[in-house]
């Protein structure tokens, strides 16, 4: 459902995806309801609680729908070159020999499954949430049938979180959570993802980032004007006041340096997480209260 809650600073903060296809229904909590084999089940889980972070979810597709096997990617998500592979199982207990950690620290045994993004993802569970199927499935249904525009790209996902923002939809590797998308700004992620570029309008926020943070990269590019993926690296954050915080950034190319100042706000205004009505979550809200520019 729709509310007035800005969409700014609303990712929950991720650094590694496990997305594994299971292309069967889901139930509310889709890995430990699926009839993957319990090894397996043991296996996704042990990874999400061991790497810092992390998220396991299952994802279905067109890509494969003609073949025989599955896909599983692995996203690292970090600002400085983040990473996507991609792995091709004939069963789905070939994933127990795969080394995680050794993948993330860059093994080059690995080396040969990094593959380009995007990968866009629409969550679509509707068992979990009506307002994802509702909201979601007309997103990824434009993305499917984009075609040459969007081959083996467009993915729905059990859930990435935030019903409340449906439709969600996550570009990885470079973890960019967009809520309340439609089917026309889909399209404007698509192409802005393929070009190395963040659709702002949408976007809830970086997942590698702090929510804080998030939200400062938000009123940054909003003042700037500038979308390009790399154009910016965080230099720091910190809380200098009880609710206020300042955020810095660098622009390497330009050779300078952005301070934020926020004021991070509870208000206690409740706003219900979906379309079950039965939860609700506290509303936070971040104001810019200062900007700066300054020449290193």
């Amino acid at each position: 459902m729709q509310s007035r809650e800005a969409l700014i600073g609303t990712a929950t903060p991720t650094s590694v995806y496990l997305l594994l296809e299971y292309p069967h229904a889901w139930g509310p909590k889709a890995i430990p309801e699926s009839g993957l084999p319990e090894a397996v089940k043991n296996w996704l889980g042990d990874q999400a609680a061991a790497l810092p972070a992390a998220k396991s979810l299952l994802i279905r597709g067109e890509a494969s729908a003609q073949a025989s096997g599955f896909h599983f990617f692995v996203a690292a998500v970090r600002e400085q070159d983040p990473a996507l592979y991609a792995f091709r199982l004939e069963r789905y207990e070939e994933l127990l020999r795969l080394d995680i950690p050794a993948l993330l620290d860059g093994s080059p045994a690995y080396q040969p499954h990094r593959r380009p993004g995007p990968l866009l993802l629409v969550c679509t569970n509707g068992r979990r949430d009506l307002c994802c199927a509702r909201k979601g499935l007309p997103v990824y249904q434009t993305l499917r049938d984009a075609h040459g525009r969007a081959p083996g790209i467009a993915w729905q996902v059990s859930h990435v979180g935030g019903h409340r923002f449906a439709a969600n939809l996550i570009s990885l590797p470079h973890g960019l959570l967009y809520g309340r998308v439609e089917p026309e700004s889909a399209l404007s992620i698509l192409e802005a993802a393929q070009g190395g570029h963040i659709h702002l309008p949408n976007l809830r926020g970086r997942t590698c980032y702090s929510q804080v943070v998030q939200a400062a990269e938000y009123h940054l590019r909003a003042r700037s004007g500038e979308t390009a993926i790399d154009r910016y690296r965080l230099m720091d954050a910190a809380e200098i006041t009880q609710g206020t915080w300042r955020v810095r950034f660098q622009a390497p190319s330009a050779g300078t340096v952005h301070r934020l100042r926020l004021r991070v706000e509870e208000t206690g205004v409740q706003i219900y997480q979906g379309c079950g009505l039965d939860k609700v979550a506290a509303r936070i809200d971040y104001s810019l209260e200062g900007y700066e520019v300054e020449k290193l």
